[in-house]
């Protein structure tokens, strides 16, 4: 199927498109949730001698996590931006661990403050652009869509259904399935499979850099940058083809 981006025309029969900051605004969905769960760690550590510093654990949590305090805003091509549930997990235990907690007792910190409160819900939930418009139209048209996330299935199912997409997605690629997360492309490649469309026909949809590289290192068709992560356009656009608002850009 012919689609029109800036102008110019790629032949695609699958979108694989990330989630956060692609479909829905990142800043507003992840950024009071990270602040909070920072908190809620540096909460329990409140009357345990073990931590000495403090100040210093909640520095080295939001510079490892990606959030910044001053400016109360999240990294888009920070840890908890682009890394799999698993892996920003365990790198909150590498900072527990290395203030002074042994590694079990990191992990549960971590693991119970995370399961505490962390999900997004209608309130945090922006589209970026009219994604369900964008959806219907493209699907009507059939053009086959995919979703390809860090974030783990569950949570993936339920903000497809809240924001009443999940009959315009085929397939789900997500952070807790058995492969290696982006920008491995395992994930894409998953996709062509069970859909039976070649990688070089499938066009990846992103907002970070991950996101480009994960379909440069598929061969995709080609790599499409959406500004709803906070990303730089122009830093975007060295390892995009095109760089866009959102799903809206894409004309049939």
């Amino acid at each position: 199927m012919n689609i029109t981006i800036q102008n110019k025309i790629y032949d695609v029969d699958l979108l694989a498109v990330d989630k956060d900051g692609t479909l829905i605004n990142f800043e507003e969905a992840w950024t009071g949730l990270i602040k909070d769960w920072i908190g809620r760690m540096i909460t329990v550590t409140e009357n345990d001698d073990i931590i000495r510093d403090r100040i210093a654990l909640h520095h080295d949590l939001c510079r490892t996590l990606g959030y910044d305090p001053q400016l109360g805003k999240m990294n888009p091509d920070g840890l908890a931006a682009v890394a799999s549930v698993n892996s920003t997990q365990t790198a909150a235990s590498v900072v527990l661990h290395q203030h002074g907690y042994l590694w079990p007792t990191a992990e549960d910190i971590v693991r119970q403050t995370r399961l505490d409160g962390f999900e997004l819900t209608a309130e945090t939930i922006q589209p970026v652009g009219d994604v369900r418009g964008s959806m219907a139209r493209l699907h009507q048209a059939g053009m086959r869509i995919a979703v390809i996330t860090n974030d783990d299935r569950p949570a993936t199912l339920k903000t497809l259904a809240q924001m009443e997409l999940s009959n315009y997605v085929e397939l789900l690629a997500c952070g807790d399935d058995p492969w290696p997360s982006k920008p491995d492309p395992a994930g894409l490649f998953h996709i062509a499979k069970q859909t039976g469309i070649p990688v070089e026909r499938i066009m990846m949809i992103g907002d970070t850099i991950s996101d480009m590289m994960t379909g440069q290192n598929a061969g995709t068709v080609a790599n499409v940058a959406v500004t709803g992560g906070g990303g730089n356009p122009a830093v975007l656009g060295q390892y995009a083809d095109a760089v866009i608002n959102s799903l809206d850009d894409i004309l049939i």
